[in-house]
């Protein structure tokens, strides 16, 4: 299902994307990762004009268009790059909002979730020869434009240092670094999480100061040690101070960490300015709210979180905890039929979900609710 909010303004003589074209072109992106095909994601990112902002301010000579045409053939593929995230770590991907920036250039965010974590990306939208290509990225996690990136990934390749100075050490770390992320990639695919960051770790660590490289350890850590996950994200979080969008993603995610209930609350709606009204953040909410024993407004954006996205299973799995802590074992159960009639779940699925509520099981209302589960 189409999510979107569209914010856009009427700019059609000056780009030629009308707000219909862009829509429909970025609910076609959204389809074609749900259907795992990244070929659209990938033929249609326009390396031309890409190449003219990666270079800019450097004699892009043939060895950095070489290296360049290597780098997203190998290690950038745009729509291979998604998929593979889609795939690796269970997300949902949908786009939440459409805009025009000042300049009025078409701009779409997109958002991944998969019930623990969660991030945005943005793409900008030229027509070139009548087709609809991008132009430029951002991914929220990375504090980096997509041109930025590639030109760290492109420099190192050739043994360029980050003012386009020679120096063939960082070629070597370089590739020897490529070859243990790829097994460290081929690693999470089979769920070997700590054979993947054994594999990650043998990197030299000059790496980890490029945010790509970076990120790829805090995907591993994700499926591992959460306190050492956010350790490097609050680390890494320090190394971008001056980014707007990237700071205020980790500022969600490391204040719900620490329990800073209002903070994370303040990051969600500065967040929702950018991204659109997106119904992951009502799920965050509810959850910051829950962790702060407000379970009544925990119970208020879990509903909203459930009438934009009754589809998905988190904000039902919230909203009974929530009662559970409430001690309303009543309308908890009746959250639990809810869930078996929309999912399918089984009664061994929701005791297991729910293992941290012993009292919730031996209470009366379970009891009731489960000799009667029949008439469901």
């Amino acid at each position: 299902m189409f999510f979107l909010i569209a914010t856009l303004s009427s700019c059609e003589e000056k780009d030629k994307i009308t707000d219909g074209e862009l829509i429909s072109f970025c609910e076609k992106l959204e389809t074609s990762i749900i259907n795992r095909d990244p070929t659209l994601f990938n033929n249609s990112l326009f390396e031309a004009g890409l190449q003219k902002r990666i270079f800019e301010g450097y004699h892009a000579g043939g060895g950095l268009s070489y290296a360049l045409n290597h780098t997203l053939n190998n290690h950038f593929k745009l729509g291979d790059g998604i998929l593979s995230t889609v795939m690796h770590g269970d997300f949902i991907f949908e786009v939440t909002r459409v805009y025009r920036d000042d300049d009025e250039n078409p701009w779409a965010v997109f958002r991944l979730f998969n019930g623990v974590s969660f991030n945005y990306i943005e793409f900008q939208f030229e027509k070139i020869l009548d087709q609809i290509r991008i132009s430029e990225g951002y991914y929220y996690n990375t504090g980096q434009q997509l041109s930025e990136t590639i030109r760290d990934l492109v420099f190192m390749e050739v043994g360029f240092d980050g003012k386009g100075k020679k120096d063939l050490n960082i070629k070597k770390y370089y590739t020897e670094g490529t070859a243990f992320m790829v097994k460290a990639q081929k690693e999470m695919l089979l769920q070997n999480y700590q054979n993947a960051l054994d594999s990650f770790e043998m990197i030299d660590p000059r790496l980890l100061q490029h945010p790509f490289f970076h990120v790829q350890k805090i995907n591993i850590l994700s499926h591992l040690n959460e306190d050492d996950l956010y350790k490097n994200l609050e680390a890494f979080d320090k190394a971008f101070p001056n980014e707007e969008r990237f700071n205020i993603l980790n500022a969600v995610q490391l204040n719900m960490y620490k329990g800073n209930v209002e903070a994370t609350r303040k990051a969600i709606h500065h967040l929702s300015k950018r991204v659109g009204n997106d119904a992951v953040l009502d799920y965050y909410e509810a959850n910051a709210l829950l962790n702060n024993g407000d379970y009544d407004k925990a119970i208020f954006y879990c509903d909203k979180f459930i009438e934009q996205r009754p589809g998905l299973i988190f904000g039902y799995f919230a909203k009974t905890i929530a009662y559970i802590k409430k001690k309303d074992y009543e309308s908890a159960t009746n959250n639990l039929s809810k869930i078996i009639r929309e999912f399918n779940a089984t009664i061994p699925d929701l005791e297991d979900a729910f293992q941290d509520f012993p009292d919730f099981f031996s209470s009366e209302e379970y009891e009731l609710w489960k000799k009667g589960l029949s008439k469901i």
